[in-house]
């Protein structure tokens, strides 16, 4: 049986959570927190998989009104203060891809610090998608190679992307019950597996979880043949 490496987590549905709960929408961002430091342990107890991309905040989320923003911002250092050090006292290596120019001096430095700290880790790499669209990534890679006089090869754009480091994922997993990728990782999920869920983020469970993994072994992937 096949096992993937290189997991993408497409997290939707803490608002609705909330709304479910009668809680203010900060709650429902606060339980989803919490649960992308579960699925990393549970992630890590796999022993296969390398790499996992949470796309925690996309482009598009700038468009949400400036309250729910402030506290999507404000959840953020929390978490990367907390969570962050949590993860790299655990061996997690930590990779930030997105428009980091677009968030305050000092998230950039914590974003910065962390992976500075965790970058000689061994352990799993945990990447997360901050202000991250695929097009936009695609986009950024032209733009840094806009002065060479060629069209650039697959291997060199890939090379300029935010995560020129990330292996093509494996799998793609959105919960929330939608069934698109919105932006996410527009490059790389050519081959990717996709599972839809209709589990809301937050209410993500080892037993689902491992369900994805075990699914994907049984599929037979031909990878365009």
């Amino acid at each position: 049986m096949h096992v993937p490496r290189v997991l993408g987590i497409i997290l939707d549905g803490n608002r609705r959570w909330a709304r479910q709960r009668g809680l203010p929408t900060r709650e429902g961002h606060a339980e989803g927190a919490r649960r992308v430091r579960d699925v990393v342990d549970w992630a890590k107890e796999t022993g296969h998989i390398t790499d996992i991309f949470f796309y925690t905040f996309s482009t598009e989320n700038w468009k949400r009104n400036s309250l729910e923003i402030e506290h999507l911002l404000l959840l953020m250092e929390l978490f990367f203060k907390t969570r962050g050090e949590e993860l790299a006292r655990a061996n997690v290596r930590i990779r930030i891809a997105g428009q980091r120019e677009r968030f305050s001096p000092k998230l950039r430095t914590m974003f910065a610090a962390l992976e500075e700290r965790t970058k000689n880790n061994t352990g799993i790499t945990v990447w997360f998608g901050l202000s991250y669209g695929g097009r936009a990534e695609i986009l950024d890679a032209h733009f840094k190679l806009a002065n060479e006089k060629k069209i650039p090869t697959e291997a060199e754009l890939k090379a300029a992307m935010w995560t020129a480091d990330l292996p093509d994922p494996d799998i793609i997993v959105r919960t929330g019950g939608e069934q698109r990728l919105s932006n996410f990782l527009t490059w790389g999920s050519v081959y990717a597996e996709l599972f839809f869920t209709k589990t809301l983020w937050p209410d993500m469970t080892r037993e689902e979880f491992t369900a994805i993994i075990r699914e994907f072994g049984k599929r037979q992937r031909r990878m365009g043949a």
